[in-house]
């Protein structure tokens, strides 16, 4: 009985000495995993990195009528040392990541962690030494940081402007190291850091239907049309309506469309937009055999403030609808109006009842049949063109267009697109080898002047001569005959003879305009644009491209 006793005891020892002996590398790598090496020597190891943590909170709040996106938000840790600044690898310190995500609004917690090393002299790490009162004697090591918020610019985010103060604190006597958040030159002290973002982009929709007809025999092909807001109620906000919203449709063949006005954008800068209304009208964009809807819509907000609800009075569209109180909102209700004409010149006035949207009707008037029988009735016979333009990039895709109507018609047509220099030195040979020019000129640049302009074109030079050869018809002798006398005559009488002019060019049709310039003057003498300037009393208008510089000198260098 002795022996069997002697025996389990012997078999309990082992037992135990196994799992010693187990657990003994075990314990020995936890050891050196809580050790980093330091110095040249292999054997000589100081304890791991200490781990400090600082807790962010980001508050996400709406202050428009659209919800916040997700949004990645970054944070900065920015040195304190006077003159040059480090980052925290300069004073030995590692951080993990300084960004945040957000989803909506929201109030998201996110930990910053980081890693100092574990030291009882930060000499070497550029800490900041601070003595005992009245002595000499190192008792801390600190090293203060900012904590703030990196403003990246994402449309439509208000930036927290918050900072905090992050001050290392080792004391050497207690061997111990805090994180301390605390305000900027005081010790005020926070258990968390907190940032407001504030999203503020507004979106409102003011729906529009499209309707689009075929006038001729031709049905209607793929057509984007575009709306437009003109004469602002604020009127500092004319020039920058066009970067708030959006209306286009595209259509694609005879039908009924539907569209949106979307205007969206920093909450203040839609208001300014919508606080005093502003009109809506189509954009004429020239498309060949479009006709354009001439209807303007007023947009106009209708609301009450009232114990900082909105109270809505008139019907509105579906699609606007209130907000939350706390935003000023507004509910915008479209007008139709009627154009009319006054002592100020053209205005327009409301229907007395507001619709739930606005209207447009586009009809494509292009008749296949038609074309043909002009052509056949002018004794035209379809066949091979030679169509040339410069390299204008508008000019190039106005041949591109010319040559799909023209082969549309029954004619083969080769598109030939070159530098102006070669185009103009290719035509001017007066061979054959061209039918068609298209190319850009614009004498108004020089002035107003019908003498400058008809001489330009239809005057004794090269255009007559060699490019359209007229200058030897009894037509452009008239012509010319009648642009002479009007030079010395003025008034009604000069009026008279450059209509008879303009019937003669009307009649023969040497060059066809394929765009009207308008030439637009302006100044502000009386009112500052919106920038806050205006000119001088003794402005004039110049006669000539270019810029005209006033009391400069040229000198040689």
């Amino acid at each position: 009985m002795k022996e069997q006793k002697t025996t389990k005891r012997l078999l309990s020892i082992l037992l135990c000495l196994v799992l010693m002996i187990g657990m003994l590398p075990t314990m020995a790598l936890a050891e050196e995993w809580g050790k980093v090496p330091s110095g040249s020597k292999t054997d000589t190891f100081e304890y791991a990195d200490r781990i400090l943590d600082v807790l962010i909170v980001k508050h996400v709040r709406q202050n428009g009528t659209e919800a916040p996106p997700a949004e990645t938000f970054e944070f900065e840790v920015e040195d304190t040392a006077k003159g040059e600044k480090h980052p925290l690898s300069y004073y030995g310190i590692g951080v993990e990541d300084l960004k945040l995500s957000t989803n909506g609004v929201n109030d998201v917690e996110k930990t910053l962690r980081f890693r100092v090393p574990t030291k009882k002299d930060y000499t070497p790490y550029h800490w900041d030494a601070v003595t005992k009162s009245g002595t000499d004697t190192v008792a801390w090591y600190s090293k203060t940081f900012l904590l703030k918020e990196k403003n990246d610019g994402k449309p439509g985010w208000n930036y927290s402007t918050a900072d905090y103060a992050l001050t290392f604190w080792y004391d050497i006597e207690h061997n111990s190291m805090d994180l301390r958040l605390h305000q900027p030159g005081n010790d005020v002290y926070y258990p968390t850091a907190e940032f407001t973002n504030t999203y503020s982009s507004t979106s409102y929709e003011l729906p529009f239907t499209k309707t689009v007809k075929q006038g001729g025999n031709t049905a209607p092909g793929k057509e984007t049309f575009a709306l437009e807001i003109f004469d602002v109620g604020v009127s500092s906000m004319e020039a920058h309506a066009k970067d708030l919203y959006t209306a286009t449709v595209t259509t694609k063949g005879a039908g009924t469309y539907d569209g949106k006005l979307i205007i969206s954008g920093p909450a203040d800068q839609v208001e300014a937009l919508l606080c005093e209304g502003f009109y809506v009208r189509e954009k004429d964009r020239g498309a060949d055999h479009w006709t354009y809807d001439d209807a303007v819509w007023h947009i106009k907000p209708q609301y009450e403030q009232t114990s900082g609800q909105t109270v809505v009075n008139v019907p509105l569209a579906p699609t606007n609808t209130p907000l939350e109180a706390t935003v000023m909102n507004y509910q915008l209700a479209i007008y139709p109006t009627t154009k009319m004409k006054g002592a100020n010149g053209i205005y327009y006035e409301d229907s007395e009842t507001a619709v739930e949207k606005m209207t447009f009707t586009n009809t494509y008037t292009y008749d296949a049949d038609k074309a043909k029988s002009l052509l056949t009735d002018a004794g035209v016979t379809p066949g091979d063109i030679t169509l040339r333009t410069t390299d204008n990039a508008q000019v190039v895709a106005m041949g591109t267009q010319a040559q799909q109507d023209l082969e549309a018609l029954g004619f083969k047509v080769e598109l030939v697109s070159d530098k102006s220099p070669a185009t103009y030195a290719a035509i001017d040979q007066a061979d054959d080898s061209w039918d068609i020019l298209i190319a850009p000129g614009d004498p108004s640049c020089f002035g107003g002047d019908t003498d400058l302009l008809l001489n330009w074109w239809f005057g004794d030079n090269v255009w007559m001569k060699t490019r359209c050869a007229w200058n030897t018809s009894d037509e452009w002798k008239k012509l010319n005959g009648l642009m002479n006398d009007a030079l010395g005559t003025s008034g009604a009488d000069q009026q008279d003879l450059w209509n008879q002019c303009f019937d003669i060019l009307a009649e023969n049709v040497v060059l066809y305009p394929l765009l009207q310039v308008v030439t637009p003057t302006a100044s502000w003498r009386e009112n500052a644009n919106p920038d806050g300037v205006k000119v001088s009393d003794n402005f004039k208008g110049i006669g000539t491209t270019g810029v005209h510089l006033v009391g400069v000198t040229t000198v040689k260098a």
